[in-house]
């Protein structure tokens, strides 16, 4: 192979079809990072709302059950 086929990285040599695979790998994997991140917020997001929504839903339920005690 010719040196301008060839990727010299430490004392490995990568041929120009690797390279272009380990591209295309890091080119899918930088499309992919804005998804897991949107997914990983929505994830947030819903945890802390159903977190709140219990929250006052026991509140709101043990004053009810307070109520009637009275």
């Amino acid at each position: 192979m010719t040196a301008s086929l060839l990727l010299f990285i430490g004392c490995y040599q990568i041929p120009a079809s690797a390279r272009m695979a380990i591209a295309a790998g890091i080119d899918r994997r930088q499309r992919e990072i804005p998804w897991l991140k949107r997914v990983a917020s929505e994830e947030i997001h819903a945890t802390r709302f159903k977190f709140l929504f219990l929250c006052m839903s026991l509140s709101q339920n043990r004053c009810a059950l307070l109520g009637d005690m009275h």
